[in-house]
């Protein structure tokens, strides 16, 4: 009895199909009919990404010079912030903390966001989200064993790392560092942790 609006080109959903742009359907035996065309077992159906893999990192300065890591991925040595994946069961802001004392022996504490990313690697063919923090180094533990692949910490300034562009795991590392550098500042509580029921 109500109007319907279909979309045109929902090709996002429906590969081979095209519906009508604002056609009015006004009948349950025309919905019925329409939704049968859209839905037939013959379409095909674009295969959907995997989900993004959420990640953090964190932007730690110290005396103009900024905390990152070299490691071996794939047997290339890249530079990166301190980074990794949110672990089931934390909270972003542990999971910083967490990533940056594993990756770098150092306990930092997180201040605020610097932005939060969505990148796609062509070569892995997966999305990333990165939740990107700023914050201050506390204390180091230099007798710490790092992460397997960690290969070194070390502190470089914005030139240094400019020097080492084909090294940089992602382009997300320098794009961190130059956010963090034109000021783009988030306060921690932009992040609701929400208890289990």
């Amino acid at each position: 009895s109500g109007t319907i609006h279909v979309l045109q080109n929902r090709t996002d959903l429906f590969a081979s199909n095209t519906c009508v742009a604002a056609q009015k359907i006004t009948t349950p035996t025309s919905v019925a009919g329409h939704l049968s065309t859209c839905l037939h077992p013959s379409a095909k159906v674009q295969r959907m990404p995997s989900p993004p893999i959420v990640s953090v990192a964190t932007v730690i300065e110290r005396d103009g010079a900024f905390l990152f890591v070299e490691e071996t991925v794939k047997s290339r040595i890249v530079v990166n912030q301190p980074a990794g994946r949110l672990e089931a069961g934390e909270s972003l802001v542990n999971a910083a903390i967490r990533e940056t004392l594993e990756e770098t022996g150092w306990i930092v504490e997180p201040l605020g966001l610097v932005g939060i990313y969505r990148w796609t690697s062509e070569r892995e063919g997966k999305a990333y989200v990165r939740v990107c923090f700023y914050g201050r180094a506390l204390t180091h533990d230099a007798q710490r064993p790092l992460d397997t692949g960690i290969r070194c910490a070390l502190w470089l300034d914005h030139a240094a790392l400019l020097q080492r562009m084909h090294e940089l795991r992602t382009p997300l590392v320098l794009r961190c560092l130059d956010d963090y550098l034109a000021g783009r500042r988030f306060p921690l509580d932009l992040l609701v942790d929400i208890p289990l029921l």
